[in-house]
C-alpha cells in the first residue's frame, strides 16, 4: 500500500468536457459541425435568436413569479386562511422568490457577458458603423446648409424685388 500511488480519479464534476461521453460534449460537437456549415450572418442570427429566447424565458419567469407573489399575498378578509395554509403560502413565496432571484441573476450574467463581448469584440465593425453614420450626418448637414442658403437667397430676392 505504501509503494502504490493513489489512483487518479476521472470525473466530470468541475469540467464537464473531460469525459467524451458526456451529453455536454455531444451537444457541442453537433452544434460546432452545424455552425461550421453556416455563413457568418446566419450564425450571428442564430446566436441572436438563442440569446433572445434566453432573455424571453427569464423575463417571463420574473413576470410569472411576481404575478404568483401578488396572488399569494392577496387575502380575503371574509374568509381568513387556515393556519396550515399560511405556512404553505410562506413556503411557496420563499420558493418563488428564490426562483425569481435565479432568473434575475441569469439575466444579469447575460448582460455582463454581452457587455464584455461588445468591449472585447470586433472594433473594426463598430468603427465602420461610426464612420458610416458620420458620413450620413455630414451629408445631411451639407443638404440642410444648401437648403438654408437657397431659402436665404430666395428671401433676399423677394426683399430686393419688393423694395423698388
Amino acid at each position: 500500500m505504501q509503494g502504490t500511488a493513489p489512483s487518479a480519479r476521472q470525473t466530470d464534476f468541475r469540467r464537464r468536457t473531460v469525459l467524451p461521453a458526456t451529453l455536454q460534449n455531444l451537444r457541442t460537437t453537433t452544434s460546432q459541425t452545424s455552425a461550421l456549415e453556416l455563413t457568418s450572418d446566419e450564425y450571428l442570427d442564430r446566436v441572436e435568436e438563442e440569446l433572445n429566447s434566453v432573455v424571453d424565458k427569464e423575463t417571463d419567469s420574473l413576470v410569472d413569479g411576481m404575478r404568483e407573489l401578488v396572488a399569494l399575498a392577496r387575502l380575503d378578509p371574509a374568509r381568513p386562511p387556515h393556519p396550515s395554509a399560511s405556512s404553505h403560502r410562506a413556503l411557496a413565496s420563499q420558493l418563488r422568490t428564490e426562483h425569481m432571484l435565479r432568473s434575475a441573476q441569469s439575466l444579469l450574467s447575460l448582460a455582463h457577458t454581452l457587455k464584455l463581448l461588445h468591449l472585447f469584440g470586433d472594433g473594426q465593425a463598430g468603427e465602420l458603423a461610426r464612420e458610416k453614420r458620420d458620413k450620413e450626418l455630414r451629408d445631411e448637414i451639407a443638404q440642410l446648409k444648401a437648403r438654408a442658403r437657397e431659402l436665404a437667397g430666395h428671401d433676399v430676392n423677394l426683399g430686393g424685388a419688393s423694395a423698388p
